[in-house]
């Protein structure tokens, strides 16, 4: 699985292509879930209608949590039906992002060569 490294706060960029196929038109919205040391359901975009056999192309952009533990999060596609609000469907994006913290500052000398007379 290919991997792409962030820090909390980065932005991360989607771009694609969602296929329409099932038999009836769906009213499309898309939202990134990162599912990893901890589970995030992003903001949702909103497509519009997508009839059955129609496709559009995405371009979605998103940020790592401000909170995010260090780790690696596997990133789906939340489809959400704008009808009623509710996802239908998670997909598999098939990406992983992993997730640096820089390690907290630390105040540390050390001291050598010390002589005292």
């Amino acid at each position: 699985m290919p991997v792409v490294s962030k820090k909390p706060g980065d932005s991360f960029l989607i771009t694609g292509r969602v296929n329409n196929v099932g038999n009836v038109a769906i009213d499309l919205g898309l939202a990134p879930v990162l599912v990893g040391p901890k589970t995030y359901g992003l903001s949702v975009k909103w497509y519009g209608v997508i009839p059955a056999g129609g496709f559009s192309l995405i371009y979605q952009s998103d940020k790592i949590p401000s909170d995010a533990p260090a780790g690696t999060y596997h990133l789906y596609m939340a489809a959400i039906d704008r009808a009623d609000g509710k996802e239908f469907q998670r997909v598999d994006t098939f990406w992983d992002i992993k997730v640096e913290v820089a390690p907290p500052a630390v105040k540390k000398i050390e001291l050598l060569s010390v002589s005292v007379s």
